[in-house]
This record gives structure tokens, sequence and C-alpha cells, in this order.
């Protein structure tokens, strides 16, 4: 088996060398490491050509593409049995194929997917949580039913959030699937959000996926990270109007109705993903959006917003009168100083341990040196628990167990 690891990039030399590094450290040999560069500067160029590894594959876009249109054709390029793709400041964990070997022996058609667990790099521009980490320790590892996952995210039960969907960029997808999807539509990512839109499609085309509450990966925050200057506009906007911007004239915004135009708020463009995909790709299906389940979670993330607190209770209300729900009965969590959280908060469930904000040594200064420390304190291979089978009835004991 061949797994397929890709790094879409562009103009990103100072953290692409990292990334690299973390998927070259793997434990095994069966990968490749397409490196899709978007048009950049001769830098990007010589930091791939400093490594001189034969598994790198760089292939350079002839002129500045949209980023669904970069990854499309990074996604092209890649000859993996399984395909993965990760941000050029993210890094897998050294035995992140020893693991998907481990389930994908058990199960050979299934997507594996994990727990995302985040390291902010030293250049984050909140400057209280640089070199820090949010880590889980899980060993379980569970068959997730799909449509109940997918119903859970529309309604917004039991908090379902969508960085758990079947998304290539946090999963290794098999191939025949990825195939299946590009003749049925054309092309794989469908959307402005390639993330969102992947996660969406696989989870509508399979009956089940593998879900690891064991990280495989390490999503990095940067000061480049798009997603993450949508979540803080007010403090650092530039990657995300940028990224929106570039991408109009390939993917145009086109507004659900039924929430608001003049949202700042990143869970609402998520929610108009949601909405959009769902109407556009599955019209007739029986799953549909629970307008108050999402404004419960577009009010939770009031603790991030400050004094710009009263913005977002107006966007919630102006959303809840549009859809005849009461803004009464949207509650936001009281105000807080995140800056000011403490550096080592976890908690311990049945299936994972999660440590906030974990201070990260002196000698960590990137995310190929932060997936080597956490190498070392996460569940071994040996140790994890894989399902081999499961029954209907065992699969709603463990969702009501494992999500409690």
């Amino acid at each position: 088996m061949l797994y397929s690891f890709i790094i879409p990039t562009r103009e990103r030399h100072d953290v692409l060398g990292a990334a690299m590094r973390a998927v070259l450290a793997q434990t095994r040999d069966n990968f490749e490491l397409v490196i899709m560069d978007n048009a950049s500067s001769s830098a990007t160029q010589d930091v791939i050509k400093s490594f001189n590894d034969p598994r790198i594959r760089h292939i350079r876009a002839p002129e500045r593409l949209a980023m669904i249109d970069n990854w499309e054709m990074g996604l092209a390029q890649a000859r993996g049995d399984y395909v993965t793709i990760l941000g050029d400041d993210d890094g897998p964990l050294p035995d992140a194929v020893e693991v998907a070997e481990k389930v994908h022996a058990v199960w050979p058609d299934k997507i594996l997917t994990w727990r995302i667990s985040v390291y902010y790099w030293p250049d984050f521009y909140i400057e209280e949580f640089r070199n820090q980490a949010n880590v889980h320790l899980g060993r379980h590892l569970e068959l997730r039913n799909s449509r109940d996952f997918l119903r859970k995210l529309y309604t917004y039960k039991d908090h379902a959030n969508f960085s758990e969907l079947p998304s290539l960029y946090y999963s290794f997808v098999p191939r025949p699937l990825i195939d299946r999807i590009r003749t049925k539509y054309g092309r794989y990512f469908l959307s402005k959000s390639p993330d969102i839109a992947s996660g969406l499609i696989n989870a509508w085309h399979v009956d089940d996926y593998v879900f690891s509450y064991r990280p495989v990966g390490v999503l990095g925050i940067s000061r480049h990270s798009t997603g993450t200057s949508a979540l803080f506009p007010g403090l650092h906007a530039g990657p995300a109007e940028q990224f929106k911007a570039e991408n109009a004239a390939s993917v145009p915004d086109d507004l659900d109705p039924r929430l608001s135009d003049k949202s700042f708020l990143l869970e609402v463009s998520v929610a108009n993903e949601l909405a959009r995909f769902r109407d556009k790709y599955f019209p007739d299906d029986a799953i549909k959006p629970d307008i108050e389940g999402w404004l419960k979670w577009f009010a939770t993330a009031a603790p991030r917003f400050g004094d710009k607190r009263g913005d977002l209770e107006a966007l919630i209300a102006d959303i809840a009168r549009k859809n005849g729900v009461s803004p009464d009965s949207i509650k936001l969590p009281p105000p807080q100083d995140m800056s000011k959280a403490s550096s080592f908060l976890y908690f311990v469930g049945p299936q994972q341990t999660a440590f906030f904000r974990y201070t990260m040594g002196p000698h960590v200064a990137d995310i190929a040196q932060m997936a080597e420390d956490y190498a070392r304190i996460t569940v071994p291979v040996d140790e994890l628990q894989i399902p081999t089978t499961q029954t209907g009835k065992e699969r709603g004991l463990l969702g009501k167990l494992f999500r409690s």
C-alpha cells in the first residue's frame, strides 16, 4: 500500500520546510510527498530542492490558481492507494502511516479520520498562544455512521463539529472513492472551502468511516493560516481577505437566504457552505439544517469577541428573526479573557485525555519538532483500540458512551 501526502503551498517557504520534515520522519517508507506549488517564487523551490529525497515530487502550477484548483491539480498528481492533504504549516505524527496501515489491514475500504490537535507556531499573531498546543491522547477508534454524523452536524446535536467530517484534509481517503467522486462530478473539490467540501461529499458517499480519537496529525496555526484569520478578523484579517478575493472568480459567493449577508463570523460562513452544498448536491435528502441549533452554535463564538460581543448578539438576533426564532432563546456564554486562560488545563473522558494550551518547551520551534515531541507522549500504535465489527445496536451504544 502506498500513502500519499499532498502539501499545497504558495509563498510560504518559511513554514514549508518544517512540514516536509514532519512527513519525511515517518516510521514507514511506503509513502510519497507531493508538493503542489501554486506558482510561488524561487524561494519555495529552493526549500524543496534542499531535501534531495526521491520520495518528494514537486509540481508547480504554470500560473496562479484559486485554492480549490491548486488542490485539485495536486490530487491528480497523487499515486497512492490512500491520500491525505496537509496545510503547509501542518505536520503528521511520525507514525501516521503506521497507524493507517493498522487500520486499513482491518478496514481496507474505509476512510480513516482523526481528532485534530493544534499547534500555534511561534510567529502566531496572538502572543499568549505562541508555541502552545492543544493535545489529545485518546486510544479509541470507532466505526462512525456517516448519515448519523451528518444529521447531527446539520442540527448541532451533541455539539457536532465539522472538523470531524471525513475530509481529505485530516483523513486518509481510499483512492477508489476519490476516483468515483471525480468521475461523477467532473472534479473532487466542489466548493471554495475544499476541506469542508471534501468532508461532506465523502460523508454522503460512504456508509461509515473509521474515526480515531488518537490524533494522527497536527494542525499548525501560523501567521499564514486562513481559517484562524477568519476566526479573529479584528486582529489579522489579511490571509482571510486574500483567500476571499482570489477565490471569488473561481467560486462566487452564494449566500443562503436563511443566513446574514452582514456576517463577519466564521461559523456563519461554514454554515453557509453546509447549507449550499446540501441544496446543490443533495436537494432531496431528508437531512436539513436546523437554524435554531445553528444559532446555538454561533453563540459559542462569544468568548473570542471581547468588546465586540454586541456585534455578535446583533448578528444572531438578525438571523433568528429572519427564521422565526426568538432571539431571547439563544444564550451567549459569559465574557472570557481567552489570553489569560490557564496554560495547562485538562480533562479525562472514556475516549481521550485532552491537554489544552500545553506549553511546548524551548526546544520546539516548528511543526516538525512539535510532532516529534508529541509522538513521545501519545498512545503507541500497538495499544490502539481498533474496532473489528460493529452492529447497529453497538454503534448506538458507543455513540452515547464516547460522546457523553
